[in-house]
């Protein structure tokens, strides 16, 4: 599993860094900054996913050491019909994430009340609250790359449009020969305005998009926190006391489980909901 998984992203590593060595080597005129911002935001794009295939490498050589005990990677529960997602026992009826009175007496489980609907609330709220922070990074970055855009539009409204660009003159061979044969267009303000009012479309586009995401985020929110005067009438669960040797969120005795709590690590204990004392 280890190997399958290091393959893949040496692979991964390989063609991001393809992608960022040709997007070095492309060069762009002095009147054309706004495509060379861009390339440099590619750029930073592609050395940010480099370091994280680097340290998802890391963790995965540490896993295939000799001298490291490898631990099976803790997985996401798949919600099961008529299962508690928690507890993983069966629940039958309009009772969501609670046991009847009989199953409760046999499996020697006290579940109390509405503790695994608070648990779940508390997830969704950090999910939001990661959600929320991404798109706000994502709305600062539409932003600044619009503002730099409005900047060279204005640039090119003022230059007349009688006016030729000129070129620099490290002009690559074929495409002096093309102008040259008039099968290539040298490029103007018009056509370059062009370009830059439709690139600012395109992220006021984007931005929309965010913005509309993150409204109805923050009305998701709000229905957590929501009430008079700024107060909140509904506070997310908090984690259980470690002193309670019990699972936190079906309230199960000490007795068995309390024997293999010290056989498993803190944060274990915390993924299936057993916090040691």
């Amino acid at each position: 599993m280890y190997s399958g998984l290091l393959e893949h992203t040496n692979f991964l590593s390989e063609e991001v860094g393809k992608i960022l060595d040709g997007l070095k080597v492309v060069r762009f005129s002095e009147s054309q900054t706004f495509l060379d911002e861009e390339k440099n935001h590619l750029i930073q794009e592609c050395k940010k996913i480099m370091g994280d295939l680097r340290e998802i490498k890391e963790v995965i050589s540490q896993q295939t050491d000799r001298k490291t005990t490898i631990i099976t990677p803790l997985q996401r529960k798949i919600p099961k019909k008529d299962y508690c997602y928690f507890c993983d026992v069966s629940i039958m009826g309009d009772f969501s994430y609670k046991l009847k009175a009989e199953e409760q007496k046999a499996y020697g489980v006290e579940i109390p009340e509405g503790a695994a609907e608070k648990v779940k609330i508390r997830e969704k709220v950090e999910r939001d609250r990661k959600e929320i922070n991404e798109i706000q990074g994502q709305i600062t970055n539409f932003t600044e790359r619009i503002n730099r855009l409005k900047r060279k539009e204005k640039e090119l409204e003022l230059l007349p449009e009688s006016n030729p660009v000129e070129h620099p003159k490290k002009v690559g061979f074929f495409r002096r020969i093309g102008q040259s044969l008039r099968l290539v267009k040298k490029p103007n303000p018009l056509s370059k305005l062009e370009r830059v009012k439709k690139l600012k479309e395109e992220l006021n586009i984007q931005l929309e998009n965010s913005e509309k995401r993150l409204k109805r985020k923050n009305y998701h929110w709000q229905s957590y926190f929501h009430g008079g005067r700024g107060r909140r009438t509904q506070k997310p669960p908090k984690y259980s006391s470690r002193k309670y040797i019990r699972c936190w969120v079906c309230g199960r005795s000490r007795g068995k489980v309390a024997e293999n709590l010290c056989r498993i690590s803190f944060r274990e204990n915390v993924y299936r909901g057993l916090l040691p004392g």
